[in-house]
């Protein structure tokens, strides 16, 4: 049988954007291999999504990263243009808020707790700070000790961020064998 439950974990940077995307209904007029709207697929067998530092607001970081596109021979990853604040982000969490507030997908948000030392000869960052990573709705998960680079690479299974995982992949499981039982008794 096939599941319909399903959880998404997006770690910090394009991944958890990609993934809020992929879910959310802004994404509706895209087409997968299957000819059905990728919102329409993804969100209904999702059922959860962790989020690690992801800037759900935009990063001034990765904005300043894609002013970079102005230096000669400097060459920004075009993802930055995404993770940028603007109207763009504005959408995916409207969207995505919907979504958890009809109940549908439980959220939350890992933040990072540290600054990141992303040059020796620049002061360490919030690469996404707590007003960015945290949409506003969900569960908020404060990673103290760990910066933008360790908040997704959790150090034991006992650790705040592995559990948020485990948790929701326990859920999914369980609400897949739930479906396949109650299609089985039909």
């Amino acid at each position: 049988h096939q599941s319909n439950s399903s959880s998404s974990s997006g770690s910090g940077g394009s991944g958890g954007s990609a993934a809020q995307e992929g879910i959310s209904s802004v994404t509706a007029n895209r087409q997968h291999a299957g000819g059905l709207p990728v919102s329409s697929s993804l969100s209904r067998v999702t059922c959860g999504i962790v989020f690690f530092a992801t800037p759900h607001f935009g990063s001034d970081v990765a904005a300043m990263g894609w002013r970079l596109r102005h230096v000669p021979y400097a060459s920004p990853a075009p993802s930055l243009a995404r993770l940028t604040p603007g109207p763009h982000l504005t959408a995916l969490n409207q969207a995505l808020e919907g979504l958890h507030a009809d109940g549908r997908i439980a959220v939350i948000s890992a933040v990072e707790g540290e600054r990141t030392q992303l040059a020796p000869m620049l002061p360490k960052w919030h690469v996404v700070p707590e007003a960015s990573a945290y949409p506003g709705f969900g569960e908020k998960l404060l990673l103290t000790g760990q910066d933008h680079i360790s908040c997704c690479k959790p150090a034991s299974q006992s650790a705040p961020s592995y559990e948020a995982v485990a948790t929701l992949m326990r859920r999914a499981l369980h609400l897949a064998r739930q479906q396949r039982d109650e299609m089985g008794q039909r």
